[in-house]
């Protein structure tokens, strides 16, 4: 009876350590759960809207783009660190892309090759431009409302070659204020990399498109002025913008 006692005592002692364990373990993975969520960040890349002065066309294109860019937020709690920006865009559809929208061949848009593909130029109206431009990097990025918004461009050529196509497309039209249905313009992959101060990595890719806003450019208070939005979308999620904030007008019908 006094062994059935003690091994009863010694089981119970066991599994009271089993569970204090346990406890401990959840308590410890919670804590760590607690800290990476306080400290972690939260990368998310806004649409955003900007317009297109065209100047004069000849003798050669003169133009604008007043354009801050693509808004990049942390919504996380702890600062953004050492993030990569790399763009991925199809030069060689950009072209097909816009000789087949240049009906009357006003540009004669291509690709000269250099030595190698990194000196190959993307030759658009009287700008060349080498396709390797397509990285960058920004230190740090500080939670939302800590500090002022960091903003990222396109690459130089794809906001030019942005600006021939509504060139071709719109400002050559005669009745610019008609509305009439135009392609998309060729989209551009965005893939972003960063860490957190705890050194955890994250990465992720987006679409990023350019669309001539219609409504909006009818109201301009410039002559040869047009307005576009840069939406920008996760390739498993939805667009992530502002919308909410800033509802845009409806498409017209006619």
């Amino acid at each position: 009876m006094v062994e059935i006692l003690l091994a009863t005592g010694t089981l119970l002692t066991a599994m009271a350590a089993l569970g204090t364990s346990i406890a401990t373990f959840k308590t410890l993975r919670e804590t760590r759960l607690s800290r990476e969520v306080s400290t972690n960040p939260k990368l998310f890349p806004l649409d955003s809207q900007g317009s297109v002065h065209i100047q004069q066309t000849k003798p050669q294109l003169q133009h604008t783009v007043d354009f801050e860019g693509i808004r990049l937020e942390n919504f996380g709690r702890g600062p953004l660190l050492n993030l990569e920006l790399r763009w991925s865009i199809d030069v060689k559809e950009l072209v097909e892309f816009l000789r087949e929208v240049d009906q009357r061949k006003i540009y004669n848009v291509h690709i000269h090759e250099g030595q190698d593909e990194n000196w190959n130029e993307l030759r658009l109206s009287w700008n060349h431009f080498y396709a390797r431009q397509l990285e960058e990097r920004v230190q740090i990025i500080a939670p939302r409302g800590t500090e002022e918004p960091v903003y990222v461009r396109p690459p130089a050529f794809f906001m030019e070659a942005f600006v021939v196509y509504l060139h071709v497309l719109i400002h050559e039209r005669d009745d610019r204020k008609k509305y009439v249905p135009i392609p998309n313009f060729v989209p551009a992959e965005l893939t972003v990399r960063y860490s957190s101060l705890a050194e955890d990595t994250f990465s992720q890719r987006y679409e990023v498109e350019l669309e001539y806003e219609h409504n909006q450019t009818l109201f301009a208070d410039e002559e040869g002025r047009y307005y576009f939005r840069l939406h920008v979308k996760h390739k498993h999620n939805k667009s992530l913008n502002m919308d909410r904030l800033f509802p845009r007008a409806p498409k017209p019908t006619g």
